[in-house]
């Protein structure tokens, strides 16, 4: 632990270290004294601090969260408050998430919801990105690496309206690049899209002012899958998750 204190490049050793022990409250108490005395930065401790997975650094981490110092610090923060607590950080990171006075720690919270990836985490993550809560590419991102269903990304593209159509696109990019090639089991959208999402993505791709790399990406994806998309089914459109909600 001290090591880590001392050289920050051994952060990733130290926290699969700590992942291997039982929560190690100890450790814990020794992180969170270091950052209240300003002896280590916020990202690091509250890598470590989630990787202690013990209730006594939750605090800790949780200012790390509302104060959002920088470096990353309150994207660790978000998650790390899931690792200490687990689904109990559910309101918790909610409350941040859509009251919290800096954006930055907002969207730490959205992605400690994504780490949490239950259906209710999920809406919340939604419903702030529609309602600009969290910055859009975040919740995007969030989204699209949660296995979206194709429903909610059909619906934001029938929508007709541009910031919905935008967000479609890139919740589809995150999902696409997000998939290990020899993932076993896939998400629908990635492996196996229907005709019907194909169809409506294809000429917001091509004529969408994105990222060149991101129209790139999906352009590709778009022609691996020309003449072998699924037949639309009847509740492709009634996933649970919907846009409308927001």
């Amino acid at each position: 632990m001290k090591v880590a204190l001392g050289d920050p490049s051994t952060v990733t050793l130290v926290h699969e270290a700590l992942e291997r022990r039982d929560p190690d409250g100890a450790a814990a108490r020794l992180l969170s004294d270091a950052y209240a005395r300003g002896q280590a930065p916020g990202w690091l401790v509250a890598v470590l601090l989630g990787g202690c997975r013990h209730m006594l650094g939750y605090q800790t981490v949780r200012a790390i969260l509302l104060d959002a110092p920088g470096s990353l610090a309150e994207s660790y923060a978000g998650p790390a408050l899931v690792r200490i607590a687990g689904p109990a950080a559910l309101d918790d990171l909610i409350e941040i998430q859509s009251n919290a006075p800096r954006r930055d720690a907002r969207d730490g919270a959205a992605y400690g919801l994504g780490k949490l990836g239950s259906p209710e985490a999920l809406d919340a993550v939604l419903a702030a990105t529609m309602s600009r809560k969290i910055r859009w590419r975040t919740g995007a991102y969030i989204l699209g690496n949660a296995s979206p269903d194709e429903g909610l990304v059909l619906e934001l593209l029938a929508s007709g309206d541009a910031f919905r159509t935008r967000l479609a696109t890139e919740i589809a990019w995150a999902c696409v690049v997000s998939v290990p090639v020899d993932a076993t089991d896939p998400p629908a959208l990635e492996a196996r899209p229907s005709a019907a999402l194909l169809d409506a993505l294809e000429p917001t791709v091509s004529t969408m002012s994105v990222n060149s790399r991101k129209r790139e990406v999906l352009a590709a994806w778009l022609r691996a899958h020309e003449g072998r998309a699924r037949p639309v089914s009847g509740d492709l459109d009634s996933g649970r998750r919907s846009a409308g909600q927001s």
